[in-house]
């Protein structure tokens, strides 16, 4: 909920500009108060892309989301989207759609209200937030999807929209932002993480900010996220096809977790042994209409 506090996202940007610092940030925000003045100030600091996260349409995000005056945020995030839309900004939104087994069926409705309310997708766009369980020892019985369940999902929505970036796997070639020495996670008494999954466990704690900048408190937890499970060094994941695309061996942190901890999450892409579908949905929906190509 960062625009609680505009006016600390104010005077920190202020700071950044007096030292002349080149800022091109993004915001994660719920949209609640992203009002007008809010949408100003942003882009006053900055701001680049804002992430919206919502919990589905109006029934299923008002069961989640309220406040103890508005029992429809739906309804207000909306006012704020539609806001935005008519502002002339330099910046861009995605909306975030979380999404788990109690409304992962009306998504496909979801995605053809944002898409037909707001048609320039370079100005706002959508994309599911999928609420993945990735233990081997997961319960059936669980809110949250296993992979079974997300490629399932993706693979309908994708033959129901004609949208075939949905499923198949990104060109961009990626890893997880805690492997970069410049990336940390701060939670509000300065405290330093590498990755916002374990914010406030202070077993994962790496740093404090102090007067004097950033110490590094805990090295150990610190190299074991720089370097302590490389998927280039995996030989496991050396001979797999799905690395690089699989966003540079999965989750880093997962990673960790079963090498030293000896969890059993399953960091692996869900598209990792679903390659040849992937590649015949490609096949089927891409060019063929346009280019009057008939498959033999």
């Amino acid at each position: 909920m960062p625009l609680l506090a505009p006016n600390v996202i104010k005077k920190i940007t202020n700071r950044l500009l007096e030292k002349h610092f080149h800022i091109n940030a993004k915001i994660i925000t719920n949209g609640y108060y992203l009002t007008t003045e809010n949408l100003e100030l942003l882009q006053h600091c900055g701001i680049k892309s804002i992430q919206l996260t919502i919990d589905g349409l109006a029934e299923s995000h008002n069961r989640k989301k309220f406040t103890n005056t508005d029992n429809n945020t739906f309804n207000t995030i909306i006012e704020n989207i539609d806001g935005f839309y008519k502002m002339n900004l330099d910046m861009q939104m995605i909306v975030r759609v979380n999404i788990d087994r109690n409304n992962s069926s009306e998504y496909n409705d979801i995605f053809y209200f944002f898409t037909q309310r707001y048609p320039d997708e370079k100005k706002v766009s959508i994309s599911p937030a999928l609420i993945v369980e990735h233990s081997k020892n997961a319960h059936r019985s669980s809110c949250m999807l296993d992979q079974v369940d997300r490629l399932a999902l993706l693979s309908r929505h994708a033959e129901a929209t004609n949208n075939k970036l949905a499923m198949y796997p990104s060109n961009a070639i990626t890893e997880c932002a805690v492997r970069n020495l410049n990336c940390w996670i701060f939670d509000a008494k300065g405290n330093a993480y590498k990755c916002w999954e374990i914010i406030g466990n202070k077993d994962y704690k790496v740093g404090e900010l102090t007067e004097k900048g950033l110490v590094i408190t805990n090295t150990k937890i610190y190299n074991r996220y720089l370097v302590g499970e490389d998927p280039f060094e995996s030989s496991k994941c050396k001979e797999c096809i799905s690395l690089p695309i699989c966003i540079g061996g999965g989750c880093p942190h997962k990673r960790i977790e079963n090498k030293f901890y000896k969890k059993q999450f399953n960091y692996c892409t869900y598209f990792h042994d679903k390659l040849e579908e992937y590649m015949m949905f490609q096949y089927e929906k891409k060019d063929f209409e346009d280019k009057k190509i008939i498959p033999q």
